[in-house]
């Protein structure tokens, strides 16, 4: 139970996120139920009932305070482009599983150091790390507009700069301060036309007020990619690793 009360914790990491991205986090969340129900490969960790209901728990307070709709899309579309776990930072290819979160650093990125703790991560761990930039726009102390999921493959402690890359979100490229392009130069101001174009229909799209998630899930059930949308306009940007891969 404690090493799956860990894919849950990643699961979980999600949600995290200052105020500008509690919208986006609360659709987020959304999807988690989505996605822990509705995985069906035999080949992938399944959660209990009881996990299931522990997520669900999460959730309660959203569907008491939000009305919602879900709308399932035609998967036979997909294109499955971004199914390459490729995109680019400022030029830099990021590619998960191969990228060492160095690269964003290189980049020009800073690592909020509240959301380390101890600089090392253990062999076959995962930790959430989120990303800072000049930002003179923030209305926050300790603003950030990206949170990165990172795993040490290693079989022994590893610096957390050293480690893969294994999931990557960004919330508004104007306070990101980098141009951020998704395969099939999928970015922020892109269309559901423009996404719709390049991925086909999402697996399923969450939707209320003047926002919504469209939700991609691979073939082999591992990866995930979501896609908000606020007035028409993509502004969150998410591709990632269901579960840690290394656990």
């Amino acid at each position: 139970m404690v090493e799956r009360q860990k894919e849950l914790n990643f699961i979980y990491s999600i949600k995290g996120g200052n105020k500008k991205m509690k919208k986006m986090s609360i659709l987020m969340l959304l999807l988690v139920l989505i996605l822990v129900t509705g995985c069906s490969s035999k080949d992938e960790k399944k959660l209990t009932n009881d996990e299931i209901e522990n997520v669900s728990e999460e959730t309660e307070k959203v569907e008491d305070s939000y009305n919602y709709e879900t709308i399932d899309g035609d998967v036979s579309t997909q294109t499955h482009a971004w199914e390459t776990l490729k995109f680019t930072v400022n030029g830099e290819t990021i590619k998960l599983n191969e990228t060492r979160l160095n690269t964003l650093l290189d980049i020009g990125y800073t690592i909020d150091d509240m959301s380390v703790g101890a600089y090392e991560v253990e062999a076959k761990e995962h930790k959430s790390v989120y990303l800072i930039t000049n930002n003179k726009n923030s209305d926050s102390s300790w603003d950030y507009n990206s949170q990165i999921n990172i795993a040490n493959e290693k079989d022994t402690a590893q610096k957390v700069n050293d480690c893969l890359i294994i999931g990557f979100s960004c919330y508004n490229q104007e306070e990101a301060e980098k141009v951020i392009i998704f395969p099939e130069n999928i970015t922020f101001g892109s269309t559901e036309t423009d996404i719709i174009a390049a991925y086909g229909e999402a697996n399923t799209i969450i939707i209320f007020d003047n926002s919504k998630t469209m939700y991609y899930l691979s073939e082999d059930n591992k990866t995930i990619l979501n896609i908000g949308i606020e007035n028409g306009k993509v502004i969150f940007l998410s591709i990632g690793y269901a579960l840690n891969p290394y656990a």
